[in-house]
């Protein structure tokens, strides 16, 4: 034992304890300084809630594009379902018309309105869903 200045006994601390000691004052400072600057506690209480609420927030948002991703899917599956309906009816229709089987007959007129108003459907509603599939990003 040592006798200090102020006249008490210490028991004589050996080199490596007094590393220990150290290393533990410096964490100690280091939780500190940050609990001041982040309003988190010495032993991070706030930090691992906010950690929770951030994993929370991304399964939900990761949730929410699962489901728009399909819900897109689901929509052009039957989107195109229905344009290759339509396509094969026009192509029925242009065949009818060019052998004039079981008598069908459309006048000249009105076969090229048919035509020409599914060929800009077909067209604008590719484009409409190429562009909400593929949206354009702001610079």
């Amino acid at each position: 034992m040592s006798d200090d200045s102020d006249g008490q006994l210490k028991p004589k601390a050996s080199p490596h304890l007094d590393n220990i000691l150290n290393s533990l004052k410096e964490e100690v400072s280091t939780n500190e300084e940050e609990s001041k600057t982040s309003n988190v506690g010495p032993f991070g209480g706030q930090k691992s809630m906010k950690i929770e609420e951030r994993i929370r927030r991304q399964k939900i948002d990761n949730d929410n594009k699962e489901n728009d991703q399909t819900l897109k899917q689901d929509t052009l599956k039957k989107l195109f379902r229905f344009l290759s309906l339509e396509t094969i009816v026009v192509f029925v229709l242009a065949f009818l018309q060019g052998f004039r089987w079981w008598g069908f007959s459309l006048e000249q007129w009105s076969f090229r309105i048919v035509i020409g108003a599914t060929i800009g459907q077909i067209t604008a509603m590719l484009i409409i869903a190429v562009q909400h599939l593929f949206p354009r990003k702001a610079h």
